[in-house]
């Protein structure tokens, strides 16, 4: 079997909802005392259950304590990078201090200049997300930080590097 394949493709691969989701990584952010114990016991003993875009339906006992709960816990990991928690992450920046940084890069593209945005709110790139930072909003704090993704973003739109990507300009 024979593929042509060109350019690269950047995905998140979710084989289970039930599992690979919400329920590993609210354990594994235990085992990684991210979360503390307390904090899993109340959302263990609520039943809260989550899936991005609500893929299955809340099974949990208040859905509105279960986001509460879900608000601390992602409280606690907001700076963190989910993907690999143990590498520091360099560029994660609060919304306030990201001001500083410019929202659009500019890239060459068939001889013309063309701009793309740097990064993303966690809410702009996980749109599910809004329900959970809503919360902390009401509270007057706001989690909905900047991914930090200025380096790969604009790494990713360098000449040298579509070249050697084969990404087409055109």
């Amino acid at each position: 079997m024979k593929f042509n394949l060109k350019g690269f493709v950047v995905a998140n691969g979710v084989s289970d909802w039930g599992i690979d989701t919400y329920p590993s990584m609210i354990d594994n952010w235990h085992r990684f005392n991210i979360i503390p114990t307390k904090q899993l016991q109340k959302f263990k003993e609520n039943k809260c259950t989550f899936t991005f875009h609500n893929v299955l339906p809340f099974k949990g006992k208040d859905k509105h304590l279960c986001y509460k709960l879900l608000s601390k816990i992602y409280k606690n990991a907001r700076k963190l990078n989910i993907y690999d928690i143990l590498r520091k992450n360099y560029n994660i920046k609060s919304n306030k201090s990201a001001i500083k940084e410019p929202k659009y890069g500019q890239a060459v593209i068939n001889g013309q200049q063309v701009s793309y945005k740097r990064s993303f709110s966690i809410t702009e790139y996980a749109p599910w997300t809004k329900q959970i930072f809503a919360l902390d909003k009401e509270s007057g704090e706001d989690q909905d930080f900047l991914a930090g993704w200025y380096y790969s973003t604009d790494y990713l739109n360098r000449q040298d590097v579509r070249d050697i990507l084969h990404i087409k300009t055109s």
